[in-house]
């Protein structure tokens, strides 16, 4: 995450299962808002190779694991919606 580019407000959510996390930036160089997705351990499954060098190569290039889901109470889903309409012009 470059700081000098970033909104200096993001906005982070826990997943209803508090296994999961949202991270939503304001990309301000790129014109882009950036959504990460993030997993607080493992689930104790064995992960193939090709899983298993996706999360070491976006830990090594970004500094942080993702997944492919996230739950989101209706309370974080309006937190979301209102991020969104004060930071999409």
């Amino acid at each position: 995450m470059n700081t000098n580019t970033s909104n200096k407000n993001p906005l982070f959510i826990l997943c209803s299962c508090y296994g999961e996390g949202l991270y939503i930036e304001n990309n301000k160089e790129c014109e882009t808002i950036d959504i990460s997705f993030f997993r607080r351990g493992f689930s104790g499954a064995l992960l193939s190779w090709r899983e298993r060098v996706r999360w070491c190569w976006n830990i090594l290039s970004k500094g942080t694991p993702y997944t492919d889901e996230l739950m989101l109470n209706m309370e974080e889903a309006k937190k979301v919606k209102e991020w969104l309409n004060s930071n999409v012009k």
